[in-house]
């Protein structure tokens, strides 16, 4: 027999859901993003825009070093320009 109202389970989700919002919305909140190819370096620059705390991971060292100081990364058929 089905209950009605909400279940513990959907309590304790709303409760971390409000953290979580209170926490982004304070500034607390940090991002990872993983991959800062076309979707990733987008979605952590958008982020960054929106004064949220990004942290950015990405395998080549030297694609990273490009981004962090600010230079221009386009990537061009197997290889970046």
């Amino acid at each position: 027999m089905q209950q009605c109202g909400e279940s513990a389970s959907d309590r304790r989700d709303k409760r971390l859901f409000e953290t979580l919002q209170q926490t982004i919305l304070s500034g607390g909140a940090r991002f990872g993003v993983v991959g800062l190819v076309q979707v990733g370096l987008h979605t952590a620059l958008t982020s960054s825009h929106a004064d949220l705390a990004i942290v950015g991971f990405y395998i080549n060292a030297e694609r990273v070093k490009s981004i962090n100081s600010g230079g221009t990364v386009i990537m061009h058929g197997d290889g970046l320009i």
